[in-house]
């Protein structure tokens, strides 16, 4: 199933968004971080990941410190960690190979500044996961100051980056069109109850992404 951009999924808490993702998402992500309302078990992650084949599985840490980012990768075998702190890198298990840095902007940050900020920050980092989800994409797409569309299409030029914005049916692919963004992030859901989930929050999205 080939799409307009890479996929990942964010923050997957059962087993019917795994199998809904995996035949298209890149990466599958679980919230395991111990200071997130959110968060999953590790058993609750082990038995998820059993299940799934193709995409690469994420940690999303959060804030956790290097220790408890060592112990959930060693735990579950992940490969691949996101963060919001710059991890000592010289700490970091050796199993974990790539790192995924989330960032958030502002509307209001000039492109120089953001640039120097992802600069600043690179340092080991695979992928920038950039939140933007706050800010409504009429908002960036209208903007003539800070940040803006234009803005944004040249970021993902410059840097790898996996953006997190507020998307709809209506205005995915002119997301992808302006910003040529290569990677996006799509907000997992929820079972309305075991085995039972249904996608009609992420059906259009994804129907828009595909490639046909």
């Amino acid at each position: 199933m080939e799409m307009l951009a890479k996929i990942k999924a964010d923050a997957v808490n059962n087993l019917s968004d795994g199998r809904y993702f995996a035949p298209f998402a890149e990466w599958v992500g679980f919230d395991l971080s111990p200071d997130s309302p959110h968060a999953i078990s590790l058993s609750l992650a082990k038995e998820i990941q059993s299940w799934l084949a193709g995409p690469k599985i994420v940690a999303q840490m959060g804030s956790s410190p290097i220790e408890v980012v060592n112990e959930v990768a060693e735990a579950l075998r992940i490969e691949i960690v996101q963060t919001d702190l710059d991890l000592p890198l010289v700490q970091l298990s050796p199993l974990i190979s790539k790192l995924i840095k989330r960032v958030r902007l502002e509307s209001d940050m000039e492109e120089v500044d953001i640039f120097n900020l992802l600069q600043s920050r690179i340092g080991g980092v695979a992928w920038f996961l950039v939140d933007v989800s706050h800010i409504s994409w009429e908002t960036l797409r209208t903007a003539k100051r800070g940040l803006s569309a234009e803005v944004m299409q040249n970021l993902s030029q410059r840097f790898p980056i996996i953006w997190n914005i507020a998307l709809t049916k209506d205005n995915v692919a002119e997301v992808v069109q302006l910003t040529s963004a290569e990677a996006l992030n799509l907000s997992s859901g929820s079972e309305e109850k075991v085995g039972l989930r249904a996608f009609d929050d992420l059906d259009p999205i994804v129907e828009q992404l595909e490639v046909l």
